[in-house]
């Protein structure tokens, strides 16, 4: 009796140098990552193997059931072939995860905080041309996924062409970062006939501030019906606050309302000093900062823990279980810094950086422009791979007072943008996590955090 294998319809055999090679579900983001032995069973699930002939190795046999269990392939018939851009296919460049495009400079809004200054126009528009450009290099190099950003994402005159051609080609659009203003049931429909389900990241800056905020008088009334719809229509909301001086004044009553509206994550923090934000002279000091957060935490609380939270550098705090459960741990191997390690920001004059923090900083100039150099070039290229790759153990040893510091293996120097803000030099330390740790203050948060959970386990809240 025979036995035949095929990969199921949202699967995808990827591989790049190195020897890297992943089954990818393109739609769920899920990898699955292979040894030699499950590459050459996952090449052979094409619906022509017969898995009971002799020729065919036990443990063969067995890797194909469990890659079935697992959900990736199926039984067939040997009459079924794969599909379009389920065959394996090597990428040239080294393994690659996501991106995170600026599809446009455009904005409806002017934020007193926004990274590429999207009135000023300093960084282009793509024309049509170039972008579709781009989704090509995305394709060659085997990138999984996209997240879209701006400017406005939907300000993009060709924003519901390419998410479809996204679809085309079978790369996941996982992430949408937008002020929500322009959200309407009719861009829901193109990317859910797409076949796509992205998390919205909304920016909001707290009810009563967010007009201020954003520069435009009926923010926040656009932005929270934007929020109201997706949540209606059943997207994930990550609702994403700025802090400043203002601001923090509505952290309390603007908890209150996200509540009411149902979203799953509140992630607040001040404003990097880039872009728009540069030489503000409405920043919040930590001394400020921390008693607020603070006093969030308690209110959230008291209201049944609504949502999850992300308190700037202080942290995951949890709707579920046990409201903190401590800070990642470093190591020397660790990478400096896990995000840019798996999602590069490409600008919207099309140059590849490690975040968008970078953004018109004086090393911007330096990092390859997709433009001009593909990606499959471009994500090897040696300047993009000093901060891209960077281990923690190569900011100690620039930075003697780390290397014997009791707080490096929580602290890990910090941020390097940061560090480069405040010292001149990205690989100096970063002076604002420095002054968190020696000084005691994220020791501080955290036991007060910890005693917020002791008061839940005694029934005390």
């Amino acid at each position: 009796m025979s036995q035949y294998y095929i990969l199921n319809s949202d699967w995808q055999l990827r591989g790049f140098r190195n020897e890297v090679r992943l089954c990818l579900n393109w739609k769920s983001g899920e990898r699955r990552f292979l040894n030699p032995a499950e590459f050459v069973c996952a090449q052979m699930c094409d619906g022509k193997t017969d898995f009971e002939s002799p020729a065919i190795l036990p443990v063969l046999r067995k890797l194909a059931a469990q890659l079935q269990a697992e959900g990736i392939v199926r039984p067939c018939t040997c009459e079924e072939s794969l599909c379009s851009g389920q065959a394996y296919r090597q990428a040239p460049n080294s393994y690659i995860d996501s991106l995170l495009l600026s599809i446009t400079n455009r904005c409806n809004f002017r934020c007193r905080h926004c990274f590429v200054e999207a009135w000023k126009d300093k960084y282009g528009e793509f024309s049509r041309e170039e972008l579709f450009l781009l989704l090509d290099q995305f394709e060659q190099a085997n990138v999984a996924d996209i997240a879209l950003t701006g400017g406005e994402p939907l300000m993009s005159p060709y924003f519901k062409e390419f998410v479809r051609a996204l679809a085309a080609k079978r790369i996941g659009f996982t992430e949408i970062f937008t002020n929500a203003a322009l959200i309407d049931d009719e861009v829901l429909d193109s990317i859910a006939e797409a076949g796509f389900r992205p998390y919205f990241k909304v920016s909001f800056d707290c009810s009563g501030s967010h007009d201020y905020m954003r520069g435009v008088a009926g923010a926040e009334e656009s932005t929270l019906r934007g929020i109201r719809l997706l949540r209606k229509r059943g997207f994930s909301v990550t609702v994403i606050t700025s802090i400043d001086k203002v601001v923090i004044e509505r952290l309390i009553d603007t908890l209150h309302l996200l509540a009411s509206l149902g979203v799953d994550n509140w992630w607040m923090a001040p404003p990097m000093e880039v872009g728009a934000w540069r030489g503000t002279d409405s920043g919040v000091d930590v001394e400020t900062l921390l008693p607020a957060l603070k006093g969030v935490l308690v209110e959230w609380l008291k209201c049944g823990r609504p949502f999850d939270m992300m308190l700037w550098r202080l942290g995951k705090y949890h709707k579920t279980g046990k409201i903190f459960r401590g800070m990642p741990t470093f190591t020397g191997e660790s990478f400096d810094c896990s995000s840019i390690h798996s999602l590069s920001y490409v600008a919207p004059d099309g140059t590849l950086i490690p975040c968008g923090s970078y953004t018109g900083s004086d090393i911007m100039g330096e990092f390859p422009n997709l433009l001009r150099t593909p990606l499959t070039v471009a994500w090897d290229d040696p300047f993009l791979r000093k901060f891209c790759d960077l281990k923690k153990k190569d900011v100690q040893a620039v930075n003697p007072s780390c290397q014997a510091c009791e707080h490096f293996s929580e602290c890990g120097s910090g941020c390097r943008v940061s560090a480069m803000n405040a010292r001149g030099d990205w690989m100096k330390n970063d002076p604002v996590c420095c002054r968190l740790h020696r000084s005691g203050l994220m020791r501080d948060f955290h036991d007060f955090a910890r005693s917020l959970d002791a008061d839940v386990r005694e029934g005390n809240v």
